[in-house]
């Protein structure tokens, strides 16, 4: 009889035994899942993305009454609905009569151009849904009825840009507003051409930095992660022209207040550049950036979470709580629409108790998060985690399938949800599930660690050796891959490389029972 098969069955009556004993002491490893937010994803009253040219600023000039006069005394003036318009817009962020006075404007001249541009500012800003508020309002959960509408939305302002380029070519802020609505839509090849050719029309320095700004973010969407932190570092080069670019609009800080000033601008820069380290693995260059953000901004929600979110992807959980807490006592959140500002806070707050071992104020933070936000994937893939921790497993399956209905990309909730099925010893269940996770994610560790896992199970050992043998060439001396790769060896040859590991996994892991396992295994093949 070959050694293959001899020790291949003569571990086959005990290796459920082992198998047992490793599942249970089998360290959580998919872990909660980050909550980085940008502003882009945010919505703001009075921080409309129409772009200001000379033109809207002398019209800004004026105010509501001089156009309600004019429109009163001239109801065919089109220049005066284009100038409420831009006002509605601008000023009182009221973007439905902005749309309808754009609306009567064409209707008195479909030759103009203006009014186009205007309707397609607001139908986007629209589309972004939110007003921050003060604390005690309530939010809407997004429905598909509300992205449904705003999809369409979008396609029609994407439409009017479109017709606003073909009797005004060429305009650097038409572009702007359209490469916004690309985004919105996910088409982020689409915007970064839009991008390109705002930049190509020699735009003002506002322009430029809110520009390359927003290139860096299309930029990350795609994976291109060294051109998003060149852009983010462009516009942040171009930062101390902005306050003489300011200087030529003195009523824009008075519309916006300190809300959307110079210093806004620069944090939002900072917080994209942070986004952008934060995906290349460079998280202390990305805290960095975000304390620079916090700097230019005190009130910045965004870049409190964001914070928050990598200083515990680092272990530095009392640092991440202290910023949760900041976020979510900050004041402003959003009210209408999904309130994902204040969702993504106590979600990131739940991750930073889970870290320091408080469970259950965890699983408190973390349904807060789903009771402010009903469709928030992310949060539920992190409750799923953390039921697991406390065996809940039916709940945490639960949990991990309502976050994949909501999000059917998101790798973590498939991790979370084979991690689920590997303690409830549904192997095939766990190879399927972590299948999935690696195909949205190779780099997911926890998911290659719960299949190899499952795979010793089953007794499919190459299989088993090959996923622990892929863990240990990211991360050397990982004690569940070095069991798994040991046991693997042990089965399939019998040879010394498996006893190697498994005594690596008796002098490196912290954990008892994995310990005791590979002990036990040691102890069994050395008689």
């Amino acid at each position: 009889m070959t050694p293959f098969a001899i020790n291949a069955g003569k571990f086959s009556t005990i290796g459920t035994y082992f198998l047992l004993i490793f599942i249970f002491c089998f360290a959580f490893l998919s872990g909660c899942q980050g909550s980085h937010v940008t502003e882009e994803s945010k919505g703001d009253p009075g921080k409309t993305l129409f772009p200001l040219n000379e033109n809207s600023i002398n019209i800004l000039n004026e105010d509501l009454q001089t156009f309600n006069s004019e429109i009163e005394t001239n109801p065919s003036s089109s220049s005066a609905y284009i100038g409420r318009a831009l006002i509605y817009l601008q000023e009182t962020g009221t973007y439905e009569d902005a749309i309808r006075d754009s609306e009567t404007a064409l209707s008195i001249n479909p030759d103009l151009a203006e009014p186009y541009i205007i309707r397609a500012a607001a139908l986007v800003d629209m589309g972004h849904s939110g007003l921050y508020s003060v604390p005690g309002a309530s939010g809407n959960p997004m429905s598909d009825l509300w992205l449904l509408s705003t999809r369409k939305r979008h396609e029609k302002a994407i439409n009017d840009i479109g017709n606003f380029l073909e009797i005004e070519p060429g305009r650097p802020d038409a572009y702007f507003i359209r490469a916004h609505a690309f985004m919105d839509l996910h088409l982020s090849n689409e915007s970064i051409l839009d991008f390109d050719k705002v930049l190509q029309h020699e735009p003002s320095v506002y322009l430029r930095i809110m520009t390359l700004v927003h290139r860096s973010q299309a930029h990350r969407q795609l994976g291109n992660v060294e051109l998003a932190v060149q852009d983010a570092t462009m516009a942040m080069e171009l930062l101390p022209g902005l306050e003489k670019a300011y200087g030529n609009i003195p009523k824009l800080v008075n519309w916006h207040g300190d809300d959307f000033g110079p210093n806004k601008i620069k944090a939002t820069a900072y917080v994209n550049r942070g986004l952008a380290y934060d995906v290349q693995g460079s998280e202390q260059l990305a805290i960095r950036d975000y304390s620079s953000a916090i700097e230019y901004d005190r009130t910045y929600l965004e870049a409190y979470i964001n914070r928050a979110t990598t200083y515990t992807s680092i272990g530095l959980y009392e640092e991440a709580l202290s910023d949760a807490e900041q976020a979510i006592g900050s004041h402003r959140f959003i009210v209408n629409g999904p309130n994902t500002g204040l969702a993504e806070a106590y979600n990131t707050r739940a991750m930073a108790h889970f870290g320091l071992g408080n469970i259950e104020r965890g699983l408190s933070d973390v349904s807060q998060a789903i009771t402010i936000d009903g469709n928030f994937a992310r949060a539920y893939s992190n409750r799923s985690y953390m039921y697991t921790s406390i065996k809940e497993l039916d709940l945490a399956i639960i949990d991990a399938s309502k976050a994949i209905e909501l999000d059917p990309d998101l790798a973590t909730a498939y991790a979370n949800r084979a991690e689920a099925h590997l303690r409830s010893n549904n192997l095939s269940k766990a190879v399927e599930d972590s299948t999935s996770a690696l195909s949205r994610d190779s780099s997911l560790v926890g998911a290659r660690v719960s299949r190899a896992i499952s795979y010793l199970g089953m007794e499919e050992y190459t299989a088993a050796f090959e996923d622990a043998n892929i863990v240990l060439t990211q991360i050397a001396d990982y004690p569940e891959a070095l069991f798994v790769r040991g046991a693997s060896h042990l089965w399939i040859t019998g040879g010394e490389k498996g006893h190697e590991d498994l005594r690596k996994v008796v002098e490196l892991s912290n954990s008892k029972s994995l310990v005791e396992a590979a002990g036990s295994m040691l102890s069994f093949y050395d008689k």
